[in-house]
């Protein structure tokens, strides 16, 4: 009988056992998913925030939508159709703002611009890009201005 007790309560210490280890993998794996969660939500200090150079947004195809990047001294956004060709671009840098429309062939058929000095312009192209109409400020005066046959701007009073 001895014999059978002691296995008997070999068995049960076995069982214990087995339950502590369960009890362990449990609590380690919930920490290691808690800690996981934490890393996943912060990116260094900077919680919420990720850090690049470039940001570009794909289609299903791993086409590129929309650009999102920083150039030496300026910002650009743009975005394109899914054959590729861009349809808007939004441009900075220390000279002002820019954002230019696109046509499916790739021309610019609006533009609006800002100045270095404070001043902006709305401007309507041809499909030559030629000025068709540009409205805009110029030494602090309005001026709405067409283009000629020529390629010249004509100011119109």
């Amino acid at each position: 009988m001895e014999i059978e007790d002691r296995l008997t309560t070999m068995e049960k210490r076995l069982h214990n056992q087995e339950k502590r280890l369960r009890y362990h993998r449990i609590t380690v794996g919930i920490l290691v998913l808690f800690i996981m969660l934490m890393v996943g939500t912060r990116v260094g200090a900077n919680s919420g925030e990720v850090t690049c150079t470039q940001l570009n947004v794909v289609d299903a195809e791993g086409k590129m939508l929309v650009a999102l990047g920083a150039h030496p001294v300026d910002g650009n956004v743009s975005t394109s159709s899914s054959e590729g060709k861009p349809q808007v671009i939004l441009h900075g840098d220390a000279g002002g703002g820019y954002v230019s429309t696109r046509s499916p062939e790739g021309k610019k058929p609006v533009v609006l611009d800002a100045t270095p000095n404070g001043e902006g312009m709305v401007a309507t192209f041809s499909p030559e890009e030629k000025v068709l109409v540009a409205l805009g400020a110029t030494n602090g005066n309005g001026g709405v201005w067409t283009g000629t046959k020529s390629g010249r701007a004509k100011r119109l009073d």
